[in-house]
């Protein structure tokens, strides 16, 4: 079905990091489909300049990594913050998409509202109000028109707001729904058939590595001693990782015993449908693994500073941090979060799943539970259609045929 009519309507479309250029990409080619006249122009980084966006600026003007260099680079982020202020205002753009990137983009929308922009602002994928900064909530509704959501629970944080709130869906789960899995993929990494495997998923941030991989790794061993059989495979997020992995797991007998392995990026879907269990590190992956129903041990190890932080300065109180068990309500993954882990802590977690099949069943269908909560298979497409009928208001009733959470 084509929504175009007389009038073309154009986009601004802006993502500043990888994440956002991947979500930005599948919105672009849903968006496109059915409106081929539609023009997008606006900010995004190599996979969305491929899948039909104009670029204004490249988003990579944008990627700076830690604290010193985005003091350094505050003058020219400054003025490519303006600069997009007044491309806009200037092209009179009938929408602008602004995806993630929370700290700019709610800027951004605030500038545009003060410079007297008379189109719609669609927010997709929501901050996280729910854990902290709820200020925001009343910044948002005053200068959104929409906010698309990934997670079911987030509208119900705006529901005392006149801001429209619709959820989508989540694309990792379109992702996952249409991954095509390798089956010899563990003979690439070396791993035998026939062993139980564990999988570790350490994070994806040197820090990550840092804190928490050896903590996990004395987990491994503890949880071998009672179950022999069992082999251990860590998941690396890219190649640079992967070389960090390595330096720590080589000091473990487990590593020379061949009981230890890497698994690149590229198996990751193929890990964790294959895994008994997993310890993971606090994340989205925790969604990614859920929705292959392996029973994990969530763990998340922050310094006292961060910890200090947390409590006494942005108040984080949740009954839950793993995004799993917050959807859900509910303990489907156990947590071992906090300042003061130890390899015992885990263990002691992951062991119950081993030993105590009732508790391993409750877990799976805990994860059951939260795929039919997020229940949408196509996100990109709900996402496109709540943005076309921003664009074409007389459509809503066709473009938007499912009920939203």
């Amino acid at each position: 079905m084509s929504t175009n009519n007389d009038t073309s309507r154009s986009i601004f479309l802006f993502a500043g990091e990888p994440s956002g250029d991947i979500l930005g990409s599948e919105l672009l080619k849903k968006l496109l489909k059915d409106n081929e006249h539609l023009i997008i122009e606006g900010v995004g980084g190599p996979k969305m300049r491929t899948n039909g966006m104009e670029s204004i600026v490249p988003m990579e003007k944008f990627l700076v990594m830690g604290f010193s260099a985005i003091i350094k680079a505050f003058p020219r982020l400054r003025k490519l913050f303006y600069y997009l202020v007044d491309t806009i205002i200037a092209k009179h753009y009938d929408a602008v998409v602004l995806i993630d990137y929370p700290g700019f983009n709610l800027r951004l929308a605030k500038a545009l509202k003060k410079k007297g922009y008379e189109g719609k602002i669609v927010h997709y994928v929501a901050p996280s109000v729910w854990a902290w900064k709820k200020g925001r909530i009343q910044h948002m509704e005053k200068t959104l028109d929409l906010l698309i959501t990934t997670f079911p629970f987030e509208a119900k944080h705006f529901a005392d707001t006149s801001l429209t709130v619709r959820y989508a869906g989540h694309p990792l789960l379109e992702k996952i729904a249409k991954h095509r899995y390798y089956e010899n993929w563990k003979d690439h990494c070396s791993i035998p058939d026939g062993d139980d495997i564990v999988a570790i998923f350490p994070g994806s941030r040197n820090s990550e590595i840092t804190n928490n991989l050896d903590i996990i790794l004395g987990a491994a061993e503890i949880f071998h001693k009672k179950h022999p059989s069992a082999v251990f495979a860590v998941s690396a997020a890219n190649d640079a990782i992967a070389t960090r992995i390595k330096e720590h797991i080589s000091r473990y007998s487990l590593f020379s015993g061949r009981k230890l392995f890497i698994v690149p990026h590229t198996y990751t879907y193929e890990l964790m449908k294959e895994s008994r269990y997993a310890m993971a590190t606090s994340g989205t992956v925790t969604l990614e693994l859920a929705a292959h129903e392996t029973p994990t041990v969530v763990i998340y190890n922050v310094t006292f500073f961060n910890w200090f932080l947390a409590k006494h300065i942005f108040k984080i109180k949740l009954p839950h941090y793993c995004i799993v068990n917050i959807i859900c309500d509910k303990e489907v993954f156990p947590e071992v979060i906090g300042k003061d882990l130890s390899a015992t802590d885990i263990a002691e977690k992951l062991l119950v799943f081993a030993d105590d099949e009732g508790h391993k069943k409750r877990c799976i269908k805990g994860c059951n539970d939260m795929k039919d909560l997020m229940r949408y298979d196509d996100a990109s497409a709900q996402a496109a259609n709540e943005i076309e009928a921003v664009l074409y208001p007389s459509l809503r009733p066709i473009l938007c045929h499912r009920v939203f959470a």
